[in-house]
């Protein structure tokens, strides 16, 4: 036996050998939702409590991590820039014109700059820009490497993408969470803390909190598909190989705001509701049904239009203009 503390917040003995197909009956009518430690559970937590002060901390935390993620945002949609496309006419004039300092003789010597730096022959601005190019397009199978690391971070950046559209729609399944009717159950609190377990229960949501719920996950949205549309973008027009590597782990940083306003900004008491709050038993519905059930098909559906769009339409585009723009360097 076990004990379910379930959607209208009582808590009963249950057996674990009830259906056919190994689940109860009780666990088929419910599901979990796992809260993690981020100012968006803390925020469900304190409408919850109904207690202004604690609500009001909870707001500023949420609008400190949402403003902190829309300015990274918009940080990175400023840097997402081709830069080759508007030096590729440039680097074929200089390839061209007999008379451009690319052609001139460079020195005493009888080597033009052209060739002394795609030779690697002198250390220079140009020399270190042609050399990151080479290790760019240089072959790997049918494709660069360049295209190959490219298409490599796509993938872990959409993959992470999807792990926060998961924790999305974990969040918006608390919707279906009881909402007490003033004339039934007032015993129940809406959020209890359980001192022997050491435990935090959250039992029914007000509609109120269930509005702010909904509200919460429309921006997380609205911003993740800014996000995962520029880091896309930023990670197509990334120019040398070891930036590829950078620019992951930057992004990833973006969507971790959340958690780190969680750990640094919160006070104390807000923390340990959250940390020591019980994975939450909500009623089945469609949020619940598509993270449980169906999230395989969402997964599936951006796996295959997603990266083959990002790389075909972007990234491979990009790498086509750099390799001409070496050949025009180097005449390669």
């Amino acid at each position: 036996t076990r004990t379910l503390c379930g959607a209208s917040g009582t808590c009963s003995d249950e057996d674990e050998d009830a259906s056919e197909d190994g689940f109860s009956d009780e666990e088929t009518e419910v599901a979990e939702v796992e809260m993690g430690e981020t100012v968006y559970s803390d925020i469900v937590i304190s409408c919850a409590i109904r207690k202004c002060p604690k609500v009001v901390v909870s707001v500023l935390m949420l609008l400190i991590a949402f403003v902190a993620e829309l300015s990274f945002i918009l940080m990175i949609w400023t840097i997402a820039t081709d830069n080759i496309i508007e030096k590729v006419k440039e680097f074929q004039w200089m390839a061209e014109d007999k008379d451009s300092h690319w052609t001139r003789l460079w020195g005493d010597s009888d080597e033009t700059a052209s060739s002394i730096a795609c030779a690697g022959k002198h250390w220079s601005f140009q020399e270190s820009g042609i050399d990151e190019m080479k290790k760019y397009n240089k072959p790997l199978g049918s494709e660069t490497k360049g295209e190959l690391f490219g298409l490599l971070s796509l993938c872990l950046w959409v993959g992470m993408c999807l792990k926060e559209l998961h924790s999305i729609f974990n969040y918006l399944a608390l919707i279906n969470l009881n909402t007490l009717r003033s004339d039934e159950n007032r015993h129940v609190k809406d959020y209890e803390y359980i001192r022997k377990e050491g435990k935090g229960r959250l039992n029914n949501l007000p509609t109120q909190a269930k509005v702010v719920v909904g509200f919460v996950a429309f921006v997380r949205l609205v911003l993740l598909a800014f996000l995962a549309f520029s880091g896309i973008i930023f990670l197509c027009y990334t120019e040398t190989l070891k930036d590829f590597v950078l620019n992951s782990i930057a992004l990833s940083f973006v969507l971790d705001i959340d958690e780190l306003v969680f750990a640094t900004l919160l006070p104390a008491a807000h923390k340990k509701k959250v940390k020591t709050l019980c994975p939450v038993e909500v009623n089945h519905g469609f949020f619940a049904s598509l993270t449980n059930h169906y999230d395989w098909v969402i997964v599936a559906t951006v796996l295959l239009t997603v990266i083959p769009i990002s790389f075909f339409c972007c990234l491979k585009r990009f790498a086509e203009r750099y390799e001409v723009s070496e050949k025009y360097l180097c005449g390669t």
